[in-house]
């Protein structure tokens, strides 16, 4: 999920990571990402503590716990990671590449554009 457009959510990511992706659902408003990613969940048949939601914003810490999913956080973006820190981080990303280890072997990462 991303707030920005899915054309910048692959350019950020590369066509390596964004081969991953097995579904982008963006250009999602800043506010109201916790009903989103219930959505999301939802449709892709997952618990939440099944997932990670990772983010830049303080806004993305929030909505991930308010579902009670795990919360990652990265280096890059809107916010610094020490603010992110401070809103419960369960994993770090220095890099759009870091993101390779959560997709395991070779499994698609599901993802709806709507927050980035």
């Amino acid at each position: 999920m991303s707030s920005n457009s899915e054309h910048n959510v692959r350019q950020v990511l590369g066509p390596e990571l964004s081969a991953l992706i097995a579904e982008f659902d963006c250009g999602m408003s800043i506010f109201g990402k916790a009903s989103r990613i219930r959505k999301v969940l939802k449709n892709a048949g997952l618990k939440a503590s099944d997932a990670i939601y990772i983010g830049d914003q303080d806004t993305d810490a929030e909505a991930a716990h308010k579902v009670g999913m795990p919360f990652g956080a990265v280096h890059w973006g809107y916010a610094r990671i020490e603010s992110l820190r401070l809103r419960g981080v369960q994993a770090e990303f220095r890099s759009p590449a870091d993101l390779v280890r959560i997709a395991g072997s070779g499994a698609a990462v599901r993802q709806r554009e709507t927050t980035a």
